[in-house]
């Protein structure tokens, strides 16, 4: 692709209409090459399964489990 591609305004991109585009302009998007350097904030990666065991207090982790028993105490 060259140069001048990443120069194209949002607009012509399919779906970018007036609405979309202007709430792309309110995060400063205009062109194609803002979109595509348009990055999260932070990266969690969700690939890595931490055992609950090894969880500890601030940390941000993805855990499987399986519910095995409920109980549910009816009052009054």
């Amino acid at each position: 692709m060259t140069e001048s591609f990443y120069k194209v305004p949002c607009t012509q991109l399919k779906g970018v209409g007036p609405k979309v585009n202007e709430r792309l302009a309110r995060l400063n998007i205009h062109t194609i090459q803002d979109l595509l350097f348009h990055l999260p904030l932070r990266y969690q990666d969700r690939t890595q399964i931490i055992p609950i065991g090894r969880v500890r207090p601030g940390m941000h982790v993805v855990v499987d489990g399986m519910i095995e028993l409920i109980e549910t105490i009816q009052r009054g």
